[in-house]
Formats: C-alpha cells, structure tokens, sequence
C-alpha cells in the first residue's frame, strides 16, 4: 500500500473468528515502534478494519518511509505488510494542540507539499484591543519563518507566554487557503487562558 503523508488510511482483513482479538501494530522505517497494540473495528462487509484519519496519520505515520506492520490474533494466522508513505503532493497546513492553551504550552503548524528550501511563513492574531475583546481580529506578530526540507515539509510552533491575555487566536499559516469557512484549510483559532 502506498499513501501520501497525511492521507486517511484503512487497512481491512478478514477471516477472523469472533473470538480473535486481533491487534495491530505498526514499525516505523528505522524498526521503532511508532503505533501501540491497536484493537479493530467492525468493517461494513462483516471483516475487521483499523483506521487512521488525517491528522492521526500524520502522528503515527511521521516521515516519508517504509513503514511495517503485523496482525496477530488468538486463534487465526496473523499478517503482516508494508505501507510506504511518500512526501505529501497538495499543499496543506495541519494543526496539533490542546485547547485551550495555557502558557507554556504550544500550538504547532505543520505545513505539508510545499516546494523543499521554500520559506513557511505564519502570523499570530488575536481579538484584543486596548485589554478588551474586539469582534475583529489584528496581527499581534509575525512568527518565525521555516525552511520547508527536503520532504516539503515545514513545523510553525509558537508558545504561549505567561503575558499573554486570555481570548481568541488565530495562527495563518500562507498562503490562505479557504476551504468554505473563514478558517479552514490553512488556519486554526484557539482560546488562550492565562494564569491571572
């Protein structure tokens, strides 16, 4: 199987009996174990199927490789296989933080398909004016700029600090990309509390 990074991924199988627990696991491209023992759920055909949404694919599936994988149940000869991950093609931005954000903590961008040793640019807005809440967000600092490596792969992260006032960010990542919403497909918004 081959996928891109960050694309959805579902491996399905059958021929387990019902009283297999079957469990997944999956080695990263240097034999490190990069998913813990997974349990299956219920295919639509009746077979068992393990599944990875984008974002959680990103986590697991870290790096452009040749990742492996076995399957092993109780009673049923288990499996094994290769998914080889390939450099993402479309430009996209995926984003990983807890909400709210409390100083200290970070929230991280990692942009994806972009053209290796491109600059990765992203700014931080915030909805305060004057130490007051404003229906309109405005720039409070342009982050860091990244150099996209070899993969076309670029990581924005930016800490909160302990100044920072509790309310509504936003981190763009550009170019903006809107994919319907005001904020969709190349920014995030999140809520800061502060300690005070």
């Amino acid at each position: 199987m081959t996928v891109r990074r960050y694309e959805e991924i579902s491996l399905c199988f059958k021929g387990f009996t019902s009283t297999d627990k079957p469990r997944l696991q999956v080695f990263g491209p240097g034999g490190e174990r990069v998913q813990r023992p997974m349990k299956a759920t219920m295919a639509v055909d009746g077979g068992l199927q393990w599944f990875w949404y984008s974002e959680d694919a990103g986590e697991v599936f870290r790096r452009p490789g040749v990742y492996r994988f076995t399957v092993t149940a109780a009673h049923t000869v288990g499996t094994s296989g290769s998914i080889v991950v390939k450099p993402a093609t479309e430009s996209g931005v995926y984003f990983s933080f807890d909400d709210p954000i409390r100083p200290g903590e970070a929230v991280t961008g990692t942009a994806v398909g972009r053209k290796p040793g491109s600059l990765v640019l992203a700014s931080l807005y915030g909805d305060e004016r004057d130490g007051k809440p404003h229906p309109k967000l405005r720039l409070l600092k342009d982050l860091e700029p990244v150099k996209a490596d070899s993969n076309g792969e670029g990581v924005i992260r930016w800490v909160a600090t302990k100044d920072l006032k509790s309310g509504t960010y936003v981190m763009l990542v550009e170019p903006f990309v809107s994919g319907g919403h005001e904020c969709d497909l190349s920014c995030t918004v999140f809520e800061v509390k502060s300690r005070n």
